[in-house]
């Protein structure tokens, strides 16, 4: 399920608001014995992130979550640089360091599956309550907070802590494939990144 870009941020009661972080969209699954990380279009990235399959192993019985893979920078802040240089590095001896040096962060914000249920046709204020009960925060995993209703104050924090921006959700929306409606992006257009690539908005 992925967000449409929608101009400005808003206020509205029936919709949930989430940092929008600056990393790999990933899902990660357990159907068997095994735990899967995966990228948007189907690449294995365990072995390139071995802390983050660890801290799902904890993680009982068969699941799919969706969530943003991460690295950090000195703020606390997703690093897509620094998420990118991880994701490139093959010797095992390097990844190794890597994820001691710079450990990333499973950024959890949707369920599709609990205990070997398809849960995408419950709406999601019901799909977070399910995930809240499967994740708890703890080292490599993180619950990615949310804010109901008030998306322009959420947007307005984005900005303040340089942050790519926010994602407004419908609470009542089921979990469907594809560029949805019910999933909206707002771009924080002073976002460092984008200055950095060339992207930096100009009035005018």
């Amino acid at each position: 399920m992925h967000p449409t870009l929608h101009a400005a941020p808003f206020t509205a009661g029936g919709w949930l608001f989430e940092m929008k972080l600056d990393g790999f969209r990933a899902l990660a699954r357990r159907r068997d014995a095994d735990v899967e990380l995966l990228s948007r279009t189907g690449r294995s990235m365990g072995n390139e992130f071995p802390e983050i399959v660890a801290a799902l192993e904890r993680i009982p019985g068969a699941w799919a979550l969706d969530a943003e893979l991460v690295v950090p920078d000195e703020r606390g802040h997703p690093s897509f640089e620094r998420t990118r240089r991880r994701g490139v590095v093959r010797r095992r001896h390097s990844i190794i360091t890597a994820a001691a040096e710079t450990p990333a962060a499973l950024c959890v914000f949707d369920v599709l599956i609990v205990n070997g249920r398809d849960v995408r046709a419950l709406p999601l204020a019901e799909r977070k309550a399910r995930l809240r009960e499967l994740v708890e925060d703890k080292s490599g995993l993180q619950l990615v907070s949310s804010l109901e209703a008030h998306g322009e104050a959420l947007f307005d924090q984005a900005v303040k802590l340089d942050i790519e921006g926010i994602v407004a959700k419908r609470l009542d929306a089921p979990y469907s494939a594809g560029r949805q409606l019910a999933w909206l992006k707002i771009k924080n257009r002073n976002y460092s990144r984008q200055e950095a690539l060339g992207f930096r908005h100009k009035a005018g």
